[in-house]
């Protein structure tokens, strides 16, 4: 059922990130694909669970793309937030 509701909406919770990239590669006409995207919000809904002691598992919620890599986190604080 989650799931369901998140394939529904998820292009919407992405509005931040578009206007970000939009911002960050100006004047150049960046091409965000809908996995960038939706792999963009997993990692910031990840982060945010993480932060109020939920994990994302525990949500029927599917996983990231195995090509998406977020470039702005810090790897060592990554490994640990996984732990």
């Amino acid at each position: 059922m989650k799931e369901i509701f998140f394939e529904k909406n998820w292009r919407l919770m992405t509005d931040d990130f578009k206007f970000v990239l939009e911002q960050k590669y100006h004047p150049i006409k960046h091409h965000i694909t809908d996995n960038q995207l939706r792999d963009m919000l997993l990692d910031d809904l990840q982060y945010i669970l993480c932060h109020n002691g939920i994990k994302i598992t525990t949500f029927d919620l599917p996983n990231r793309s195995f090509d998406y890599n977020n470039c702005n986190n810090n790897c060592l604080i990554e490994v640990e937030t996984r732990l």
